[in-house]
C-alpha cells in the first residue's frame, strides 16, 4: 500500500493536562466509578513526581509528552525505510480522544480520495467494497474486545 492511502493510530491511555483535572481524568478511566479523595490526592502527588503542575505545562504533560514524541519518532523511522505514514496518536481517557483522532483521520482520507479521483482513480467494483466493510466489521469488533 502507498503512504497515500494508510496510517498509523497510536493510542496511550491519556493524562490529565493538570493536577486539578485528576478526578475528570478518573471519572473516565473507572467507567464513571466514584473514587475516594484519597485515592485522588496519592494520584495526583504521583503524577506530580514524574511532572505534572497545576498550571499547563508548555510542552503539554509529561505522559502525552512523551507518546507524542513515540509518534513523531514512529512516522521519521518508517520515513527513514522508504514506508512514509500519517501517524495519528489518540489517546482512550483524555485529549486528544481517539474517538476525535479517528474522525480526523476520515477527514484525511475523504481528502485523499478526492485527490485520487482528480489523479484518475476509479471506485472499486462492489464485491471488493463490501469485502472490505465485512474485514473493517470483523476488526472493529475484535478491538472492541481486546
Amino acid at each position: 500500500m502507498s503512504a497515500s492511502t494508510t496510517a498509523v493510530l497510536l493510542l496511550a491511555h491519556g493524562t490529565p493536562d493538570v493536577l486539578s483535572q485528576m478526578a475528570e481524568y478518573l471519572d473516565k478511566v473507572t467507567g464513571g466509578r466514584p473514587m475516594s479523595h484519597e485515592v485522588i490526592e496519592e494520584l495526583q502527588h504521583r503524577y506530580a513526581e514524574i511532572g505534572l503542575r497545576e498550571e499547563p505545562l508548555p510542552e503539554g504533560p509529561p505522559l502525552t509528552k512523551w507518546t507524542l514524541l513515540q509518534g513523531k519518532l514512529l512516522s521519521d523511522l518508517l520515513a527513514s525505510t522508504g514506508q512514509a505514514q500519517k501517524v495519528y496518536v489518540g489517546m482512550r481517557n483524555w485529549h486528544p480522544f481517539i474517538a476525535d483522532v479517528v474522525e480526523q483521520m476520515k477527514r484525511d482520507e475523504a481528502g485523499h480520495a478526492q485527490t485520487a479521483r482528480l489523479n484518475g482513480g476509479t471506485r472499486l467494483p462492489l464485491p471488493a467494497r463490501l469485502a472490505m466493510r465485512v474485514a473493517a466489521r470483523v476488526m472493529t469488533t475484535t478491538a472492541y474486545y481486546l
